[in-house]
Parts: C-alpha cells; structure tokens; sequence
C-alpha cells in the first residue's frame, strides 16, 4: 500500500481493469509500479527512499517512546468507605449505617434489608424478622457478606440470623371461619371489632 501511494499507482476500487492490454497493470487489477522512481527534478533522494526514511523514523519513535507512569500515591486510598470514630450504640444507627455499607456492593441485600420488620440485637448476634420467605433466604445466602460489612463498618463481629413470621393481620384472618371469609372477600370488607 505504501509503495502504491507513493509511486502513485493506486487506484480507488472498481476503476482498475483487468483486461488492460497495455501492460501497467497486473492481473489483480493493481497498477503496477516501476522497479525506481525518482524525484520530479531528478537530483534528490527517491521518493522510495523518502518514505523508507520516514516510516523507519515512524517506527523508531513508536520503540523508544515509553507510556507516561502515573504518580505513586504515598498512602493507598479506599475512595468513597467513611471509617466511623466510633459503632453507635442506638440500635436504628446501626441498621442505617449497616445499610448503607452493604448498599455500596450489594443492592438486592440492601433491598432485603431494608424489608426487615424487626431487627433484634444482641451482644453478638443480629436477628432479622421478615413478612417473606424470600427476603429471609437472601439474607441468610449473604450473611458473610452482611457480616463482613459490620466489620467494615466498624462493628464487632456478628452472627446473622433469621425467621419469617407472618403479619399479626394475617394471623387474625387465618382464624376466622372460611364462611366469614368467604363473605369477607365477596363484599371486600373488613371485620370491625368493637
């Protein structure tokens, strides 16, 4: 390619024919190029030898040319992790601050944590109470990492738990009569106690 652009013998394609009888091109179609060329005032280097000298220029820098090292950072630095002065005593503090943690790396534990009914501390363990069995399962598949975001967070290492109690709603209409029920349902009312 590059010889032909110098010598001038390239041809956009579909222009070239192949059934050229003068003898300037070859059976692809390309023209051909002669064996020297020379300059246009016949005293200077070749063209040839000018694009040998500049693409062997082209080459050399492309070689010695080093990428640019970025600067070193003297202190490696966690981008965006705040390391609180102290775990906070409050209960609801410390499921926000958790929350948080975890939302960082995780959205679907946050999302399930954040369906938590009850949270229960104790001195080394956490008790999370669902509505849903699913919430309940995500959380108990990701409870290293929910551990290993206390850590992070700076809390003392915990064990999770968790257990699904249905709702004190549904625990009342589980004990109604299904005639009850059933009249409940077709006239989409509620049972008013008083």
């Amino acid at each position: 390619l590059r010889n032909e652009l110098l010598g001038g013998g390239w041809t956009p394609p579909g222009e070239g024919s192949l059934n050229n009888t003068d003898g300037n091109f070859d059976q692809a179609g390309k023209k051909k190029i002669p064996e020297t060329l020379s300059s246009a005032s016949g005293n200077g280097p070749s063209a040839e030898q000018e694009a040998e000298r500049f693409f062997s220029t082209f080459k050399n820098n492309q070689k010695t040319e080093e990428p640019a090292e970025e600067p070193a950072c003297a202190v490696p630095v966690d981008i965006g992790v705040n390391i609180p002065s102290e775990v906070p005593e409050n209960p609801e503090e410390k499921k926000i601050l958790l929350i948080a943690e975890i939302r960082r790396r995780n959205l679907s534990l946050a999302a399930a944590l954040e369906k938590a009914r009850r949270w229960e501390w104790t001195e080394h363990s956490l008790l999370l109470i669902f509505d849903s069995s699913y919430e309940a399962a995500v959380v108990k598949n990701e409870s290293e990492t929910l551990r290993q975001a206390g850590i992070k967070a700076g809390m003392p290492p915990f064990s999770v738990d968790t257990r699904t109690e249905a709702p004190r709603e549904e625990r009342e209409k589980s004990s109604e009569s299904p005639r009850v029920a059933l009249i409940r349902q077709v006239f989409r009312g509620q049972i008013i106690k008083g």
